[in-house]
């Protein structure tokens, strides 16, 4: 019947809200982000054995990966972080997940990780959403999030003293059984 028929545009749109349907909560988002990204993973893999295999044939060339190719490493990193944000965030709807939420999730992490972490964490998260709106997926279309701005402070790298610098602290300390011990175990 005519009734039953539909336009393309109807069409895209149904199939649009069912993707949408499939994909309603951060977790679920998250997912469908990292197996687009794992086959990423399987470009790189396919050049890294085609390099070696020309390798192999005489080539001097070293693989360059193209931009759809993505580290295995990098991948790997990027599935802990979501799993992190999943731990907090992904219960949420993605229509409910809201700016303070985001915060709230930073805040609560600062307590936990380092500030380079949580800017990561923050990254794969914002990362899906840009890919959910990305190539008519329509996952995030019309939900905006103010990001939060994390900055991550340089942590001081540990320094180990000279012997010489010990040394010095150690003349430096009043005589008794510690600065015995110390001077021994040096």
């Amino acid at each position: 019947s005519l009734l039953a028929q539909r336009s393309p545009v109807q069409a895209a749109a149904e199939e649009k809200a069912a993707k949408r349907s499939e994909v309603g909560a951060v977790k679920d988002l998250l997912e469908v982000y990292l197996g687009s990204e794992q086959t990423r993973v399987e470009v790189w893999r396919k050049e890294e054995t085609e390099g070696e295999e020309a390798i192999r044939r005489g080539a001097t060339e070293t693989v360059e990966h193209g931009r759809d190719a993505l580290n295995p490493r990098t991948f790997s990193g990027k599935k802990g972080r979501a799993k992190q944000v999943v731990r907090k965030l992904g219960h949420l709807r993605l229509r409910d997940l809201t700016s303070d939420d985001v915060r709230r999730y930073v805040s609560a992490r600062g307590k936990e990780a380092a500030g380079g972490t949580i800017k990561n964490e923050i990254k794969v998260l914002k990362s899906a959403w840009r890919w959910g709106r990305e190539e008519r997926r329509g996952y995030t279309d019309g939900l905006d999030v103010n990001w939060p701005n994390v900055v991550a402070t340089p942590v001081r790298e540990k320094v180990t003293p000279t012997r010489a610098e010990v040394r010095k602290v150690l003349a430096a300390m009043e005589p008794g059984w510690a600065r015995d011990i110390l001077t021994c175990q040096s």
